[in-house]
């Protein structure tokens, strides 16, 4: 996420928790921001290139500021078709540090599926059937 989208979600969750004029007893609202990446798998280019010049950069670094920065920092992944690909190209070490990241709740895998679905038109037997995918991987490699 750019900084200039952190910071204008910060400023609408901001503004958001403000109590309103009418009533300023109102209860804060507070919000949370958890950085992600959405990397569409073959949207623009093939799922091989968008890795190559994206996606292997993206969980490179945030695996390693998760291990080696401020231990508070949380991220979320989606697109499981990724991880997969550099899964595999990790040492057993590398590997390790993952899944201690996400057994301590700083790395989440999120939607379930190989991809994102478009949950605005996908059916639910195509969900479930990506969330039997992950579950699968995730069997597989833990």
């Amino acid at each position: 996420m750019s900084r200039a989208a952190a910071l204008l979600i910060a400023a609408v969750l901001s503004v958001a928790s403000l109590p309103s004029a009418a009533s300023e007893q109102q209860d804060m609202l507070t919000g949370y921001i958890i950085a992600h990446s959405h990397c569409d798998a073959g949207w623009r280019v093939t799922i091989e290139e968008y890795y190559e010049t994206s996606v292997r950069s993206i969980l490179t670094s945030t695996i390693e500021a998760l291990q080696h920065e401020n231990v508070d920092r949380r991220f979320i992944w989606a697109e499981t078709a990724f991880f997969s690909m550099w899964f595999s190209e990790q040492s057993e070490e590398t590997r390790q540090v993952v899944r201690d990241l996400v057994a301590s709740g700083r790395l989440e895998m999120v939607e379930g599926g190989w991809v994102m679905s478009d949950e605005a038109s996908a059916d639910p037997y195509s969900r479930v059937n990506q969330m039997t995918v992950l579950r699968s991987i995730f069997l597989y490699f833990y």
